[in-house]
């Protein structure tokens, strides 16, 4: 089976969850080129709806993106990061799989968010984003605050040697309104602690 993202769209990563919460898996990714984001619908057969595609913004190129519930209304969020505009894009998602307008913020000059993920990394319950620059050679840390908005704490200054994307799958419990997810790992001289993990 071959799901077609447009010509020229350059699709660079993806993620799997349930965007219009029907309880069936469906498939984001962002389209580089093309400037958008594209989205799936799972039909529960191995089958998908055609590709729906929200723009971002003129020549941001995304090229990394996950997914959370960002404003803690059990819906789907996406995070991208952008390989050309210096910043990152949040939109919020609604209930039927449509999103809301982006929001975005700015990282370090030449940053090229090549990795990112979501989790909550400071134990507030909250989720947080962490980018891998691949230019300015740091990771970026956006603190989210509950209602979809976040809090700048830009910068480690670790050294990170590559960035470097690897993928596993988990399942996170159903009642916290998300599906199977990707997670990003980066090399750097920053140790890395994963706890309470079943795969």
């Amino acid at each position: 089976m071959i799901l077609e993202t447009g010509n020229n769209s350059r699709p660079q990563s993806l993620v799997i969850s349930d965007f219009n919460n029907d309880g069936l898996m469906d498939i984001g990714l962002v389209n580089s080129r093309a400037h958008n984001i594209g989205i799936f619908l799972g039909y529960g057969d191995i089958s998908f709806g055609n590709q729906i595609t929200y723009s971002t913004y003129p020549y941001l190129y995304p090229c990394s993106m996950a997914v959370g519930d960002f404003n803690n209304d059990t819906r789907v969020d996406i995070v991208f990061a952008s390989c050309e505009s210096d910043s990152v894009g949040i939109v919020l998602g609604y209930e039927n799989g449509s999103f809301g307008n982006q929001m975005m913020y700015p990282t370090r000059s030449n940053s090229s968010g090549y990795s990112l993920a979501a989790e909550d990394i400071n134990n507030d319950t909250i989720l947080d984003i962490v980018v891998a620059n691949h230019d300015t050679n740091y990771l970026g840390v956006l603190l989210g605050q509950g209602n979809g908005t976040f809090a700048s704490n830009y910068g480690t200054n670790e050294h990170i040697t590559m960035a470097q994307t690897v993928i596993f799958w988990y399942k996170r419990p159903r009642n916290y309104g998300m599906g199977d997810h990707i997670a990003t790992m980066v090399q750097t001289t920053i140790p890395v602690t994963m706890a309470q993990m079943t795969i």
